[in-house]
């Protein structure tokens, strides 16, 4: 279907998990085309209730190394998931804001310059 299974509340209890563990987990697809929105369907957005991260158009690899990146900066969970919501160099195509838009998502925020 495109979705997350809606059927196995297992799934959403194990990733309730490791979430509350502090664990970061990102929703990716993939797909060539579209993006995930967990807004849109109800378990996209029982995902997100529980924590899950949305990674928007971003591939699989370019959701990796964003992430991991941000994780090497020791960020807040809040700080965390803006940052996975923002381009930094036009991984998302479909973010409603760019980094020069918000002070704390700037190029020297990013890579120290």
């Amino acid at each position: 279907t495109g979705n997350a299974p809606s059927e196995k509340e297992s799934l959403v209890d194990a990733l309730r998990q490791v979430i509350d563990n502090g664990t970061a987990v990102v929703a990716v697809t993939q797909c060539m085309r579209g993006a995930v929105n967990l807004e849109q369907y109800e378990v996209g957005k029982r995902l997100k209730d529980i924590g899950v991260m949305n990674g928007g158009d971003m591939t699989i690899e370019a959701a990796t190394t964003k992430l991991g990146y941000l994780l090497s900066r020791n960020l807040s969970r809040q700080v965390l998931e803006r940052g996975m919501s923002e381009s930094i160099r036009g991984e998302l195509t479909n973010s409603d804001e760019t980094t020069h838009k918000i002070p704390f998502m700037s190029r020297d925020f990013y890579f120290g310059l």
